[in-house]
């Protein structure tokens, strides 16, 4: 008899505990916010979520390492834009001083205004993105042009990954913006001012077609950026709405139901208040019949 009562106390034991666990998984679940906060729980569950996570964090990378480079496009564009604007003004300055009309002294004081602009554009091309030059490829350590106007830059730049298949040149080359040597930018100007003060004007003529040149070349480089730039933005909104897409299932997936969360929890008190009061019972039962 003892045999019997001692196996009938640990099943009413085993009952009581299992509703306790239902219980308290009812209730972390609906306190934590999560579907399961144990791993172990469900395997296949956290195999997907971190497949979920995994896949939310490479995407952020990405994003990243375009808004990078996109702060790189967006400053080569304005800086580009300035450079031609200055090189189309000198244009008009060229054709105006070719005229016969104009005297040696208004050539002679148009040319330091020359100078000036050249001080400009070199400064422009020594453009910096914190600390690190623009326009010097991977060597952003190193001012792109030397005083001759020679490009000392690297001519190779690199490559970035923008998305999986799809990656964009990560710098501007600099002699493909503002030439090299005797027919870079620099020397097309510095020739120009030369010309203006010696009152030369076949080389003023001379000048014209440089200019219209070195125009061209900033045009076509800040039209190749343009399409770099337009890559960034289209791949950067196909990143947002994929993200969208990976947060929306993460959030069917761990996300717990509230109302189906809450239901359980109260189910599960109402079991464990019917095993007590059953156990409460039967537990009475038997001392009632061990003192008969």
């Amino acid at each position: 008899m003892r045999v019997t009562d001692t196996a009938i106390y640990g099943r009413i034991g085993h009952h009581v505990g299992q509703a306790r666990q239902r219980l308290d998984a009812a209730t972390r679940s609906l306190m934590s916010g999560v579907k399961h906060d144990q791993p172990s729980a469900n395997p296949a569950y956290t195999a997907r979520l971190t497949r979920l996570d995994r896949d939310l964090a490479r995407t952020d990378r990405w994003t990243q390492s375009i808004d990078r480079t996109r702060t790189v496009y967006q400053t080569a564009e304005a800086t580009i834009a300035s450079s031609s604007e200055l090189v189309s003004e000198l244009q008009a300055m060229a054709v105006q001083m070719a005229n016969g009309s104009v005297s040696a002294a208004d050539r002679k004081s148009s040319a330091s205004v020359v100078l000036e602009r050249l001080a400009d554009l070199q400064g422009q091309a020594k453009t910096t993105i914190a600390g690190r030059f623009l326009f010097s490829g991977r060597r952003e350590g190193v001012a792109p042009f030397d005083a001759a106007g020679n490009y000392v830059g690297d001519t190779v730049g690199r490559t970035l990954p923008i998305a999986d298949g799809r990656s964009v040149a990560g710098d501007v080359i600099g002699s493909e913006v503002f030439g090299s040597g005797a027919t870079s930018a620099f020397a097309v100007l510095a020739d120009f001012a030369k010309a203006l003060e010696t009152n030369d004007v076949a080389g003023i003529q001379t000048a014209i077609a440089s200019l219209t040149q070195t125009h061209d070349q900033m045009v076509s480089a800040r039209t190749r950026v343009g399409v770099v730039l337009q890559s960034l933005e289209s791949t950067s909104a196909l990143h947002a709405d994929h993200r969208v897409a990976l947060e929306i299932r993460r959030a069917e997936l761990a996300d717990p139901d509230i109302a189906a969360q809450s239901s359980e929890l109260s189910f599960s008190e109402n079991v464990l208040q019917s095993v007590v009061e059953t156990s409460k019972r039967l537990m009475s039962s038997l001392r009632s019949a061990t003192l008969e």
